[in-house]
């Protein structure tokens, strides 16, 4: 699928009597989805595993791959999918904190109901503003999930205990997630990001501590990884193959790498992804583009 220009990729869940289950599947270009559970509790199956978020909760989904969501009767719910394009319209101070987080491992925060109680209306008027089609209501579209993003920084923030950067490191962090979109397949090593960027490695680390809550090579490792598994669950490439697009010396270190990451091996993760695409079209199956 593929996103129209000022469209905006999102769902909002009404209680209901039954449970309901979707897939949902994302544009080349979106980095992840926000989840927002106002009541009930909504839960993700995947190759690798199951996640599941009670509420009050918001959780930071990757975009990369297929995911299964089981939305609970009763529950109430939005996903927000986002592109790099939408942090960047918001101009939001921590675009590269969300960044990180829409593209690392699934994670949920516990939301206080005060806050969801903020979130809330912000949601429905997204929900609203979306049944309509002029460009008034894109306009308000874009605007809502602008101070959407506000209120998930300021939940997150405390959330991780951060305090305001230092002037250059959100660019620099910036920078040098460019470096590693263009150069992750050619296994370089942080001492070269480092010094592209014009600064020691333990200013890198620092500057990705602090930002991201991640090391530097956790960066590239997760990027690496989420390559791989586009591969395997959307290419017929054998794993040796993947394993040279990917710069491994061979497809034994590939493989340990890749179960290292995700628990499972190569194979055993690309056979789960066609058992589970297998049965969802036997079953129910439905991408954004279904959507209303």
């Amino acid at each position: 699928m593929v996103r129209a220009k000022g469209e905006v990729d999102f769902r909002h869940f009404e209680p209901t009597l039954a449970a309901r289950t979707l897939q949902v599947a994302s544009a080349p270009e979106t980095l992840g989805h926000l989840l927002f559970v106002e009541s009930g509790k909504v839960s993700r199956e995947h190759v690798a595993g199951n996640d599941a978020w009670q509420a009050p909760c918001l959780a930071f989904l990757p975009g990369s791959g297929p995911m299964k969501l089981v939305v609970e009767a009763g529950s109430n719910a939005s996903l927000i999918g986002l592109a790099r394009a939408d942090i960047d319209e918001s101009k939001s101070a921590n675009g590269e904190l969300l960044c990180s987080l829409l593209s690392a491992e699934p994670r949920g925060i516990p939301v206080e109901r005060r806050h969801m109680a903020r979130l809330a209306p912000l949601l429905a008027g997204l929900a609203r503003e979306r049944e309509e089609e002029n460009g008034e209501a894109r306009t308000a579209t874009e605007a809502y999930v602008t101070l959407i993003l506000i209120e998930t920084c300021r939940l997150v923030l405390p959330d991780q205990g951060r305090t305001a950067e230092e002037p250059g490191s959100t660019n620099l962090l910036f920078r040098f997630r460019q470096l590693v979109e263009r150069h992750f397949r050619s296994q370089r090593s942080i001492a070269t990001y480092a010094g592209e960027l014009g600064i020691t490695t333990d200013r890198l680390h620092d500057i990705c501590r602090r930002t991201t809550g991640r090391a530097p090579l956790q960066l590239v490792h997760e990027r690496l990884t989420r390559e791989a598994a586009l591969n395997l669950e959307r290419s017929t490439r054998s794993i040796q193959e993947i394993a040279d697009t990917l710069g491994f010396r061979d497809a034994t270190y590939f493989s340990h790498f890749f179960k290292r990451q995700t628990g499972l091996p190569p194979a055993a993760y690309r056979r789960r992804a066609r058992v589970a695409g297998d049965e969802q079209r036997g079953t129910f199956t439905a991408t954004y583009a279904d959507w209303p």
